[in-house]
């Protein structure tokens, strides 16, 4: 059995002026059970080598955060310049414990131009992951489940809703069969589903990279190689642009 940990970045409202409310992207780790134990045991070893060690208290309720420590918030803060070797060790977990990685970035203020009412393109992206799962999954002929970050009842009504309409107008990319993956997407708790927070982490990536024309990419320069049929076609490859 594979999970696919799921997170965003970017907003999904209309695009407005700045770049940064342009780009949408969903993306997330895929993970064994033995994948899942080494994320636990590195997030705790984070904790206590950059927190613990250091004397500084952490609420029960911290979790490893990107935006949050790149603003310097609280307790960031109190690591100086220290913080990024917290976002270094978050990545280089990404890098070396055995997982893939898919993503799917949307280009609203490109899709608003070409269509009057333009689809919830977090509904179009979760899509294109679930649908990259499965092919991983019928690759190993194993089974799946997606948990989504604080997936409320609300949400998935309102996305399943919009996912079943887009299947029916874009199955020459996203293959309606989706029998390997659970179709209830989970909501999951990031401090009881600890590799949350490294996709939390690690869909800023793709995200940075895209908003800004490309120029910041050392983090996903990082990681790429652990993406899922990286070099494949558009309609199968783990990294996915729509644009």
């Amino acid at each position: 059995m594979y999970t696919l940990y799921i997170d965003e970045s970017g907003d999904e409202g209309p695009p407005g002026n700045s770049i940064h409310s342009q780009w949408f992207t969903t993306g997330g780790i895929i993970v064994n059970d033995d994948g899942r134990r080494r994320f636990e045991q590195a997030h705790d070893r984070i904790i206590t080598e950059h927190f613990t060690d250091k004397g500084i208290a952490l609420s029960d309720k911290f979790k490893l955060h990107y935006s949050e420590l790149r603003e310097g918030n609280e307790p960031y803060s109190r690591l100086g310049n220290g913080r990024l070797r917290v976002a270094d060790d978050v990545f280089a977990a990404i890098k070396n414990i055995d997982c893939s990685l898919i993503s799917a970035s949307i280009n609203k203020a490109s899709r608003l131009k070409k269509y009057a009412d333009p689809f919830g393109v977090r509904a179009y992206t979760l899509l294109a992951c679930r649908q990259r799962f499965q092919r991983f999954l019928e690759e190993r002929d194993d089974a799946g489940r997606i948990v989504y970050e604080r997936f409320t009842t609300a949400q998935r009504r309102k996305i399943m809703s919009e996912m079943r309409q887009l299947q029916d107008s874009v199955t020459r990319y996203f293959s309606p069969n989706l029998s390997k993956v659970k179709s209830r997407i989970g909501s999951g708790d990031p401090l009881a589903e600890r590799t949350l927070q490294f996709a939390d982490f690690f869909v800023y990536a793709p995200h940075i990279m895209l908003v800004t024309g490309r120029e910041k990419r050392r983090r996903f320069e990082e990681i790429k190689h652990k993406y899922y049929n990286f070099g494949g076609a558009w309609w199968e490859r783990g990294f996915m642009v729509i644009d």
